[in-house]
């Protein structure tokens, strides 16, 4: 009788907690992409700064070839080290072209889950345009980063260098295409900064943690 009763209470209590809900799956989707420093956007974030800076850092020698192509070796493994003839460099090794791609999967992802709200399907698609803004850009930089490390004269290697850094920042903080005095999250504009910003949204709206 004793062990019966026990069994009983034991019942009572467990059935008076609140079930545990199972997350959704938007929000599983959303965790991949805005995660603390791990999250896929983290992760294009410091890539892109690396990038960003090493480009910089080989414009401060214009005169010095070698040293502006080993600075643009370093650009090529931040924003694609599929790319990279060197097998380490700054960076997280991960590169900004691959975040980018997964950044716009995940988010995709989350907008079309069946348990998705308004919210999350409006704001999803300004993160994905934002982010295949960004891996356009990271792809070209990479692209022409690997031409300026062959370059053998300093005036052209000067020259793609200046447009490699703009697209680094354009990555980051977006750009004007349409020269209207802002950048919105739309295609040829959005970056980082606009991909954050709706994530951010999203994760206020459907109170994640």
């Amino acid at each position: 009788m004793m062990r019966r009763a026990i069994l009983l209470l034991l019942f009572c209590a467990l059935s008076a907690l609140p079930a545990l809900a199972a997350e959704k799956q938007s929000h599983a989707y959303m965790r991949q992409v805005l995660s603390g420093k791990k999250g896929l956007l983290a992760m294009a974030e410091v890539e892109a700064t690396t990038a960003l800076l090493q480009a910089r850092l080989a414009l401060k020698k214009p005169e010095d070839l070698a040293w502006m192509r080993e600075h643009a070796h370093a650009v090529v493994y931040a924003t694609d080290p599929s790319k990279s003839k060197n097998k380490a460099g700054p960076g997280k090794g991960y590169g900004v072209v691959k975040a980018a791609e997964n950044i716009e999967k995940y988010i995709r992802a989350a907008g079309k889950s069946k348990d998705a709200s308004e919210k999350v399907k409006s704001y999803s698609r300004r993160v994905a345009t934002s982010a295949k803004n960004v891996n356009a850009w990271a792809v070209r930089a990479a692209d022409l980063a690997g031409k300026v490390t062959n370059m053998k004269t300093t005036r052209n290697a000067v020259r793609v260098l200046l447009q490699i850094r703009q697209m680094c920042q354009q990555m980051l903080l977006g750009k004007d295409s349409n020269r209207d005095g802002k950048v919105t999250w739309k295609r040829h504009e959005g970056g980082l900064l606009q991909a954050r910003r709706y994530m951010e949204l999203m994760q206020k709206a459907e109170k994640i943690e």
